[in-house]
Order: structure tokens, then C-alpha cells, then sequence
């Protein structure tokens, strides 16, 4: 090990360590007052570095660790505020816990850092650079409300980022080109959490990932933004009643089997939940979803084909819902009022009584439960046609739905669906 003591100043050069050193360091410690500064590049390279304790530095500057393939080990002070662009890129770092009065992060501080599992970021850090944990092996991530700007494929190809929490909104003072990037590209994120910071989910968020399966949106979200969720296998979501805007292609192609938009929506933009693009020159309708869709607005506005061909459309009478079914006939869409049914009334003419006569017609509510393994997800798909029960999920999608719905088993592994079936 190195000890390097009180130093009154580091100069702005490369450590002179060699490859080729007769003994290898792999052990550096700092102690006492070295500056706010460690050096661009100052220790990179070091084959045999397995351990660094630093003193109160301010700044570790870029390239400083990089390429220290076997440093696996990092002690930092409070102190640090800024890590430079490289700093630890191609180390052995197994977790990261910031500082806490760390500031930034930059340009691929961290990228291909491939045994990094964890990291805990602090309450005061305001900006995560691009590329800064790529292609590293993190498990979760809850990035502070601090967090105002997070650079592009800061956390892309992660293949082992199952669970992403967000707190509040960022990249909001960035201009559009800025705004418009992608973080998570690559990544295999499953569960998405928006806590109630959150009003706003950015363009492209989680555009093309392949793994996700559930969406807890924040109570106090107004927008999602141009194809956040495009590509994404969710089958359902429960959109909250806060929400006023969704984007162009914002669910396009994913495999949502039916959807509310609750009655705050005021605009849902081109193709925003379908599977393929009707635009193109060679399209399959027959495997498109969602088949059927809610509008709880009646001026909600709509965009061009929001929802595949022959799906219904639940709306209110003389609603927008309902002109788009009429403007839109080649589309075969079915709308289907929301309104109450009209009663008959009739009225006897006498001295003293009146009576009103209404006919009801009861429907049975069929139940339909299952055992599974406790708590994993059960989705019921109900069909018309008993023809069309088959087991391939793809074609069970091309046939006509009665219902569709997903649960989670309790802890007994039961779940169950209940519906009124088709008279």
C-alpha cells in the first residue's frame, strides 16, 4: 500500500506509476488536506489497483481511475461534489453509494463498470451525465427528486435493471432535440415505478423495452409524452385520474387487451394505442390491440386511428367518441353509449295515485378462479366463439373478446375474475 499524506499540492500530470513496476501497487490511501482536486487521469491505468481511500477532495476529474481493471474498492468522503466524465469507466467497482453532497455525475463515469450491482444516489444530486452507468450490472434504481437532467443512454443496456423509481420530472429546461433521447435503451426493466413527484413521463422513456410487465403511475401525472412506452409488452394499466394528455404512439405496440381513459384526458394523439401502423403499405389488423377502449371525456380529442380496426369504443351520446365511430367508418368501429338506459314510463291517469312501470332484465355475474403460484400475475381471456378457445395466445388476440382482465394471486396462489357474459 501507498500512503500518500499531507500533500500541499497534486500536480495536473499522470501518477508515474509503471505497467511494468517491480512492486505492484495495490492499495493508495490519502490522508490530511490534499486539495479540492484529484487530477485528470492522475492514477488511470493502474493494472493492479484494488483499493483507494481519498481525503476531503472536492472534484475527482476525468479519467482519473480509468481502466483500472481489478480497483473493485472506493472510499469517498462527503466532500466530493463533481465526478468527471470517465472517472471510473472499465473498473471493478461492486457498488457505488454517493456521497452525500454530490452534485454530478458525468459523461461515462461509470460505463462498462460490468460488476457494478448497486448504487445509492444522494438527495442533493442534480445531473447524471450521458452514458455515466452504462452497460453496468445494476439490479434497481431510485433516482432522487433532485435529479433535474439525465443525459442519454445513462442507463442503457443494463441487463440486469429490473425495477426503476423515479420521483420527479426531469430534463424539463432542456430544449425539444435535447428532451427527446433515450435512457434505458437495451435495459430489461420490468417494473416501473412513478412515485406522486412525477407529472410528466418523458418521449421515448422506455421505447423498445421488451421486459416490462407493470406501470404504477404517479396520482398526480398530467402527460405522457410521444411514444413513452412504445414497443412494451404491457397487456394492462391503470391510468390515473389526473392524467389530462396522452402522446402520439405513447402505448403503440404494446399488448394492452382493453384500456380506461379516465375523464380528465383531453387529448389522445395518432396511434396512440395501437399495434401496427395503418400508414404502413402491409399491415395485420387481426392481431391488433386493444379491442376495446373507454373515453370518459366527451370532448376528449382524438387523433388519427387511436385504436385498431373493429374495436369498440365505449363513449357518452353526441360525445367526440362517438363523431369518431361516424367519421371513421371504414375503420369498422362500434361505439357503445355510456349513457343510462332510457326508462319507459307510464302514468295512470286517477284521483290519487300515480305509477311508473320500468322492466329490468338480470344478467348472472360468472365467476372464474384459479391456483397459481402466490402472487405472480393470471391473465383471463374470454372469446364469443368456443371455436376460438385455442392455446396459442397470438390467435386467441385475432379473435372476437368478451373480456380480458389480469390479477394477482393472493398468497394462496388464488385468483380470481368475475364478469357479466354476453346475453
Amino acid at each position: 500500500m501507498i500512503n500518500l499524506g499531507k500533500l500541499k499540492e497534486i500536480k495536473e500530470q499522470r501518477f508515474t506509476f509503471s505497467w511494468h513496476s517491480e512492486i505492484p501497487v495495490k492499495s493508495i490511501e490519502f490522508k490530511g488536506d490534499n486539495g479540492d482536486i484529484l487530477p485528470d487521469g492522475w492514477a488511470d491505468s493502474l493494472p493492479y489497483l484494488e483499493k483507494v481511500r481519498l481525503s476531503s477532495f472536492k472534484t475527482i476529474d476525468k479519467f482519473a481511475f480509468y481502466g483500472c481493471t481489478n480497483l473493485s474498492k472506493i472510499n469517498m468522503p462527503d466532500s466530493i461534489e463533481n465526478i468527471g466524465n470517465n472517472a471510473f469507466r472499465y473498473t471493478s467497482l461492486k457498488d457505488f453509494i454517493a456521497p452525500k453532497n454530490l452534485k454530478e455525475i458525468d459523461t461515462e463515469a461509470f460505463d462498462g463498470c460490468t460488476k457494478l450491482k448497486k448504487i445509492v444516489l444522494n438527495d442533493k444530486l442534480e445531473k447524471i451525465g450521458v452514458s455515466a452507468f452504462y452497460n453496468t450490472a445494476i439490479e434497481s434504481l431510485d433516482i432522487p427528486a433532485s435529479v433535474k437532467e439525465i443525459g442519454s443512454i445513462a442507463f442503457a443496456s443494463c441487463q440486469n435493471l429490473k425495477t426503476v423509481i423515479l420521483n420527479s420530472d426531469f430534463n424539463k429546461e432542456l430544449n425539444d432535440k435535447e428532451r427527446y433521447v433515450s435512457i434505458f435503451s437495451g435495459s430489461n426493466i420490468e417494473n416501473l415505478i412513478l412515485n406522486d413527484g412525477v407529472t410528466e413521463v418523458n418521449e421515448i422513456l422506455l421505447q423498445g423495452n421488451k421486459s416490462l410487465k407493470h406501470i404504477r403511475f404517479s396520482r398526480n401525472l398530467k402527460k405522457i409524452n410521444k411514444y413513452a412506452f412504445e414497443q412494451c409488452p404491457l397487456m394492462v394499466i391503470d391510468l390515473p385520474e389526473s392524467l389530462e394528455y396522452i402522446g402520439v404512439g405513447a402505448f403503440k405496440s404494446t399488448n394492452l387487451l382493453k384500456l380506461d381513459v379516465p375523464k380528465n384526458v383531453k387529448t389522445i394523439g395518432d396511434e396512440a394505442f395501437v399495434k401496427i401502423s395503418y400508414s404502413a403499405p402491409i399491415s395485420f389488423p387481426e392481431y391488433d390491440t386493444p379491442k376495446e377502449i373507454t373515453i370518459l371525456n366527451p370532448d376528449c380529442e382524438l387523433g388519427k386511428t387511436i385504436v385498431p380496426k373493429g374495436s369498440t369504443i365505449y363513449g357518452y351520446d353526441n360525445s367526440t367518441a362517438q363523431a369518431y365511430v361516424e367519421e371513421n367508418k371504414d375503420m369498422g368501429y362500434k361505439f357503445v353509449s355510456l349513457d343510462p338506459p332510457t326508462v319507459t314510463t307510464t302514468t295512470t291517469a286517477t284521483t290519487s295515485t300515480t305509477s311508473k312501470t320500468t322492466t329490468t332484465t338480470a344478467q348472472a355475474t360468472t365467476i372464474v378462479t384459479n391456483v397459481i403460484a402466490p402472487y405472480n400475475e393470471c391473465v383471463l381471456i374470454a372469446v364469443r366463439n368456443a371455436v376460438d378457445a385455442v392455446t396459442n395466445a397470438a390467435d386467441l388476440l385475432k379473435s372476437d373478446i368478451a373480456y380480458a382482465d389480469q390479477q394477482t394471486a393472493d398468497d394462496a396462489g388464488i385468483v380470481s375474475f368475475s364478469y357479466i357474459p354476453d346475453t
